[in-house]
């Protein structure tokens, strides 16, 4: 909860707790390097430029650059500020097509806008964005974030830092204020909704499954008969050409007078191949 007090009090006041912390890191890293590259996604984007802005001199010279992923800005007082505007060339800051923590507040104005593969919001999420080899691809800053930035800028302009302090207050005052207990009861009431609805769904993904599969094995089963009839035809067809080929060569007379008609016609085997000549038949 206090980090979320925190976050609200960019809005009011510089520096916070956290970007006081960043900055005494850099310095005390600073004295170990030549050269530096400070960055972070989300509130540590704007920690990162906090520290920056926060740095003497010397270390500054040392800074090659500021990144900063999808990060909230600073009040218009910090933004307007030399030592900022000095900074702002060191800065390189990243946001998705749909922003709207990197959009809130001031920051740089020529920041890069990349592609992501998640929707919404859930842009945010630095995993979601996509590369290029090691290069970030651009994309189009969509019109709601865009409107979503003017709109606080606009609501900070129209109240005081005194107002803004008061507005912060209240609204944690307010969760103070509330049960623990109706607090997780709902959380919990949320859960079990979750779970059922999972549960639901997999169910239904189940059932067309299963019904998927069925039809899927009717059609090969019927497949299969289709193949056999097929195939047994074929091989009777197969049978009885053998058969005539063989008894009824046109190369073989089969004439014969009663006189010299056998007494017995044998019956031939069909998968037996049979050669007459000069009507004696001689098994091969």
């Amino acid at each position: 909860m206090s980090g979320w007090r925190e976050d609200f009090d960019l809005s009011n006041t510089f520096p916070v707790p956290s970007q006081k912390l960043a900055a005494e890191y850099l310095i005390s890293e600073a004295k170990k390097h030549d050269k530096i590259y400070v960055g972070g996604h989300s509130k540590g984007g704007n920690l990162a430029v906090a520290a920056a802005l926060q740095a003497d001199e010397k270390v500054r010279e040392k800074i090659i650059t500021v990144y900063d992923f999808d990060g909230p800005g600073f009040r218009e007082k910090e933004f307007n500020s030399e030592s900022f505007q000095k900074l702002i060339p060191k800065i390189k800051k990243y946001t998705p097509e749909v922003s709207v923590v990197g959009m809130i507040l001031y920051s740089t104005p020529n920041y890069i806008v990349v592609k992501s593969n998640y929707k919404g919001i859930l842009q945010h999420h630095a995993m979601s964005w996509q590369c290029f080899g090691s290069y970030f691809i651009p994309a189009k800053q969509s019109k709601n974030s865009i409107k979503f930035n003017n709109s606080i800028k606009e609501f900070l302009k129209n109240n005081t830092e005194e107002e803004l302090k008061e507005f912060v207050k209240a609204i944690f005052e307010d969760i103070a204020q509330a049960k623990p207990e109706k607090i997780e009861e709902k959380q919990r009431e949320a859960e079990r909704k979750r779970s059922e609805e999972k549960e639901k769904k997999q169910m239904e993904e189940d059932r067309r499954g299963g019904e998927q599969q069925e039809k899927k094995d009717e059609g090969l089963a019927m497949m299969f008969n289709e193949l056999q009839a097929e195939a047994d035809t074929l091989w009777e067809n197969t049978k009885q050409s053998r058969y005539e080929s063989t008894v009824q060569s046109p190369d073989t007379d089969l004439s014969w007078s009663e006189e010299e008609e056998p007494k017995k016609t044998e019956q031939l085997d069909p998968t037996v191949t049979h050669r007459t000549e000069d009507h004696e038949e001689e098994r091969t």
